[in-house]
């Protein structure tokens, strides 16, 4: 059995090569980045990334899931919702990244895709957890109740992921002012349904 502590340096080294290839690809074009382009970047050989992931597939997977880690330690106090217009600001300093995101989630969709069990969970985690926030938000009137809670995180996060592929074709497109829009919407119903009743 290898001793303690080469698992401790292995796991740092896995590491310290996510965080290179997540700030290298947050500039570069992360859909066509090879592992060539990674190892480079991290100082390592090619054989050395594939000893630590199997695949460039596997490799861009724990990218965007070290992603997730990162953007997680930004979430705000107030929730999701309002987190996701400062995430669509944050994510058009890092086209690399959103490049990456859009093009492994479009391809992970085969079952058989190193990330496909990454984007399965991320997607039912983020949608629990959307949920969640919106069906409190129903309950306290700050949010319309005129669609089930459930679909409204779908379509926030889908108008999120479509956002920032028209993003890529179209860099003028303005992602947190259509999100801003959207959570709008969302408050606008009650919010003006609360104004009447007061006035009655």
């Amino acid at each position: 059995m290898p001793p303690r502590n080469s698992y401790a340096k292995g796991r740092a080294k896995r590491e310290e090569i996510l965080e290179i290839a997540l700030a290298s690809l947050a500039a570069g074009n992360g859909g066509t980045a090879t592992l060539a382009d990674i190892a480079k970047a991290a100082g390592v050989t090619r054989s050395t990334l594939l000893y630590h992931f199997n695949s460039r597939e596997e490799l861009f997977a724990e990218v965007v899931r070290w992603r997730d880690e990162v953007d997680k330690r930004r979430d705000p106090p107030e929730g999701l919702l309002p987190g996701y217009v400062a995430l669509a600001a944050h994510n058009a300093k890092v086209p690399g990244l959103v490049h990456l995101f859009t093009t492994l989630s479009a391809e992970a969709t085969t079952p058989d895709h190193a990330a496909h069990g990454y984007f399965e969970e991320r997607y039912t985690s983020l949608i629990d957890r959307m949920t969640g926030e919106i069906s409190a938000a129903q309950a306290a009137g700050t949010v319309t109740a005129d669609a089930d809670a459930d679909v409204l995180a779908r379509i926030y996060v889908a108008v999120m992921d479509g956002l920032q592929v028209q993003w890529l074709y179209d860099g003028s497109t303005d992602m947190p002012h259509a999100i801003a829009t959207l959570l709008g919407l969302m408050t606008k119903t009650n919010t003006a349904r609360r104004s009447m009743d007061t006035d009655l």
